[in-house]
């Protein structure tokens, strides 16, 4: 008799890049859909189904960032999502998002912790080559999509903090952030100000991948009753990874990141998950897009 699933996956399409600086990475979604990631997942008893797709509203004329109709936009995309992400929390599945841009993180950490109740409770591990802490008065462009570690952790503007309950989704000892390289001050500033714990990608290559892991680890599970995944592909470096919203030079390799998250995920339960960023209008000969596919199997082959 075939052994049953262990584990059922909401693959929880974010097609929005409204929340960027640049558009394609709506895109995304569509492309990982039409591959053969349910499939693969199967095979490894993974019970994977596809949430229906959020309606596209994008086209090459977008209100200026930071606009009342932009942020508006931006607003309904996160709220449908934060109600796809409680409805499958509810249906006793692991949501497992897909960006679109790194906006994507506070409609669907704002929906698991309004279906769990655990806010403060959610421990946060943030890969990313940005650290996404500003507000409407530090950021430079005014984008959401540096905005959303802020925000979960209740900082900036209120129709974006308020998605999925007025309370702060994480409290910031509970919260980690690895791979950052670029910032602007005043997002340093915050995160220092609230005690955040940051690992630059110097800090991985200097104390290796399980070191850094270990310690990240440790500070998104303790007090914590959840774990939640927010992974921006521009952690990586752009050899590795060209199709991204925003290149940095000098990130950490392939088998970095694999090796942190395979020590993450048998080590921890995930109960949740966000991948963001890969912009397939950037991409060269499909290699981020397969990438990220592998990077998908690889982590919830582990659940």
């Amino acid at each position: 008799m075939a052994k049953p699933p262990i584990a059922k996956v909401a693959l929880i399409p974010y097609a929005c890049s409204l929340g960027a600086t640049v558009g394609g990475c709506e895109k995304a979604p569509d492309i990982l859909r039409a591959g053969n990631l349910i499939q693969q997942l199967s095979q490894v008893r993974i019970d994977a189904r596809w949430w229906p797709a959020l309606e596209a509203w994008e086209n090459q004329y977008s209100p200026p960032l930071g606009s009342h109709t932009r942020n508006y936009l931006v607003k309904e995309y996160l709220e449908d999502l934060c109600a796809n992400v409680r409805d499958a929390v509810l249906c006793d599945e692991v949501p497992v998002t897909i960006g679109g841009d790194h906006s994507v993180v506070i409609g669907s950490l704002g929906g698991f912790v309004e279906a769990t109740g655990a806010y403060g409770k959610t421990g946060l591990i943030w890969i990313d080559a940005h650290l996404d802490a500003n507000t409407p008065s530090t950021s430079p462009s005014q984008a959401v999509f540096g905005m959303g570690l802020a925000t979960v952790l209740g900082h900036g503007d209120v129709q974006f903090t308020a998605i999925g309950g007025p309370r702060a989704k994480v409290n910031p000892e509970h919260c980690c952030v690895i791979g950052m390289r670029n910032y602007d001050d005043g997002e340093m500033a915050l995160l220092e100000e609230l005690g955040v714990a940051v690992f630059t990608t110097d800090d991985v290559v200097r104390m290796g991948p399980d070191a850094v892991m270990q310690r990240a680890m440790s500070i998104v599970s303790d007090g914590t009753l959840y774990h939640y995944l927010s992974l921006d592909i521009d952690v990586l470096d752009p050899a590795f990874a060209p199709g991204v919203n925003v290149s940095e030079p000098g990130g950490i390799s392939r088998t970095e990141l694999e090796e942190m998250l395979a020590i993450l995920f048998d080590t921890l339960v995930v109960h949740a998950m966000d991948i963001a960023e890969f912009n397939p209008t950037r991409d060269k000969n499909q290699q981020t897009e397969r990438l990220v596919h592998d990077v998908l199997v690889q982590c919830l082959k582990r659940l």
